[in-house]
């Protein structure tokens, strides 16, 4: 193993160490009190972004249950290196957001497309008239509703009864939010930020939620389980169609995904086809820093809700993967492909593996229940090439650029945030 790689994962281990962020945290707090300021949350909304629409309304709940203060920040146009598939993504949010509203008893309209531009244009000037008001998530729900559902009328309504910037105020006003998100460090909208920290939609609420609820600023009874997701139903089911679960070794959302479905496994009966594809970055697509570093603490904070060891950290990226695929090959033909990518993949991102190193290798593949002997013969081959991009192609016919992604029956669902839905659909069945 090299020095870098002796070191790298002590050094991320740190940098993603529960004592670090509680440190943070407290430095954070005691400036804050310092300076005198509230407890100031910053929302950046996009008027035309599903997951912002349903974000608003759960806010609404999180300032009527704590002591806080909501400062929005309208932006108009994202980086368009943070997304690989734009139009995917626009297609999928869609379905996504009305599975979220279901979820979290929230509204939203059942449109097939996103909002018209011009009209997406004249909502961010109304808004960006009342940006200041003390009501804003109230009216910015209004105009949501007033664009997304009852169209033209309702946002020429809206302009005359409470006015709108001018063609150059707005063009200002969202550079200005747009450079305040990226200085802040991070891309998406729907995104909340507190005291260095960023949550990103209904998704991410829970944790902000339970971090305003121990620094005690409740103002009254507060029921944290209304920002977790759905319940996982209890009872004895059996799945009617095996799961097709699109998997990359440097992805960490697929380790946390893994991770979580060996149990889901044992609890539904469940068939679970293990499809691995390449890294994003291996398949020309890009993945900027900070997109990076955020997918990193965010997997951190996953980990921690379902009790997951992560952090210690060794990049797989090129030949590690590449040797990780070749063993996959073997193992998917001992029936053994989940518990490889279980193992590998707790040693990539828990351990400190290097996988590119035989003994490393050697002691993952050999954990998995596989023979090394056996399976090292593998190291050579590259028949893995071709299934990888049969899985890609196929990942990219459900509708999917990106892991992981999973396919069960009729439904297709991106994320292992989405698990519970799985659970949902298996158990109606």
């Amino acid at each position: 193993m090299s020095l870098a790689n002796r070191i790298t994962p002590r050094l991320v281990s740190l940098i993603s160490s529960d004592e670090l962020q509680s440190l943070q945290r407290k430095l954070r707090e005691f400036n804050r009190k310092r300076q005198g300021r509230t407890h100031e949350v910053l929302f950046f909304h996009k008027v035309d972004d599903p997951y912002s629409h349903l974000l608003l309304q759960m806010l609404q709940q999180l300032m009527s249950d704590f002591d806080i203060k909501v400062k929005p920040h309208i932006i108009g146009t994202l980086d368009t290196n943070m997304f690989p598939e734009p139009d995917m993504l626009a297609e999928w949010s869609l379905k996504d957001a009305r599975l979220l509203a279901d979820a979290f008893s929230l509204q939203f309209p059942d449109n097939n497309t996103l909002p018209e531009k011009t009209l997406c244009q004249r909502a961010e000037k109304i808004l960006l008239s009342n940006e200041q008001s003390d009501s804003f998530l109230k009216f910015a729900l209004d105009v949501n509703n007033a664009l997304w559902q009852e169209g033209e009328q309702a946002i020429e309504k809206l302009e005359q009864e409470v006015g709108r910037v001018s063609n150059e105020q707005r063009e200002h006003l969202l550079k200005k939010s747009e450079h305040i998100l990226r200085k802040k460090g991070h891309y998406l909208s729907a995104t909340l930020f507190y005291e260095g920290e960023w949550y990103w939609g209904v998704d991410r609420i829970y944790h902000l939620a339970q971090r305003l609820y121990a620094l005690n600023i409740s103002k009254s009874a507060v029921d944290l389980n209304s920002y977790r997701y759905p319940a996982t139903p209890v009872g004895q089911f059996t799945a009617k169609h095996p799961l097709e679960f699109f998997f990359s070794f440097r992805s960490p959302y697929s380790y946390l995904a893994c991770q979580r479905l060996s149990s889901i496994k044992e609890n539904y009966q469940l068939d679970i086809q293990v499809k691995p594809v390449l890294p994003m970055v291996m398949r020309g697509l890009p993945v900027p820093r900070s997109k990076k570093m955020y997918i990193f603490l965010d997997t951190k904070r996953e980990c921690n809700r379902y009790g997951i060891p992560f952090g210690r950290t060794v990049d797989p990226l090129g030949e590690g993967v590449n040797r990780c695929m070749a063993i996959l090959y073997y193992a998917q033909q001992q029936e053994k492909a989940l518990e490889f990518i279980t193992s590998a993949s707790k040693g990539i991102w828990a351990e400190g593996e290097d996988v590119t190193q035989d003994q490393a290798l050697q002691r993952l593949t050999e954990r998995s229940g596989l023979d090394w002997h056996e399976a090292r013969t593998f190291l050579n081959h590259k028949d893995w090439e071709k299934q990888a991009e049969e899985n890609r192609q196929a990942m990219f016919n459900l509708g999917f650029w990106g892991v992981p992604c999973f396919h069960y029956g009729a439904q297709a669902y991106w994320g292992q945030d989405r698990l519970w839905a799985i659970e949902q659909q298996i158990s109606r069945e």
